[in-house]
């Protein structure tokens, strides 16, 4: 954990006094090194974040959270040798609560709703600026689910349409129900 400074005023002089902040574990499956570096720097220079395991390939990466515990995983979709949505599956069934952010460079529009449906709590692409991979872990981890603007409006685009089709057919049942 990273100490914080707090300056604390009593009726003489200014105190500094040190706490400590919670730091949310954060498991980083990727399996490019360059890539696994940048968010493993990102995420440890954030006082609420830290990174508690990484690795690049499925097998060491389930041996790793098992050990490790940690309260989120982001996984990368595409792992060489296998693939992220594997990852994913075995995850559910052997950690169903550490939810999971996948972080890819395929576009949302292909897997997105997908993952989702195998698990995952947010997908987010790694072209994203880097503040927006941070929001989607921070929503994440509140319990929240992540996705970005562009899916979430399509999100909600289908379910109002199929919101009006179950609307219509009721309304005709009621209509036609005593013929």
């Amino acid at each position: 954990m990273k100490p914080s400074v707090l300056e604390k005023n009593d009726s003489s002089t200014p105190k500094k006094q040190t706490f400590q902040q919670k730091q949310a574990r954060v498991f980083v499956l990727d399996d490019h090194p360059i890539v696994r570096q940048g968010i493993i720097r990102l995420i440890n220079q954030e006082q609420d974040l830290m990174v508690c395991g990484e690795a690049e390939a499925y097998q060491s990466a389930m041996d790793l959270v098992d050990r490790q515990k940690p309260e989120i995983i982001l996984i990368d979709i595409s792992l060489n040798g296998s693939s992220g949505l594997e990852f994913l599956r075995s995850l559910k069934a052997r950690h169903p609560n550490i939810p999971a952010l996948i972080l890819s460079m395929h576009d949302e529009i292909l897997y997105a709703e997908r993952v989702i449906r195998e698990g995952a709590k947010g997908y987010i692409m790694k072209q994203e600026a880097t503040e927006k991979i941070l929001t989607a872990i921070r929503k994440v981890l509140s319990g929240q689910m992540y996705l970005s603007e562009k899916m979430s409006n399509k999100g909600r685009s289908i379910a109002l349409k199929r919101l009006d089709w179950k609307f219509l057919i009721t309304k005709y049942k009621e209509l036609f129900k005593n013929d």
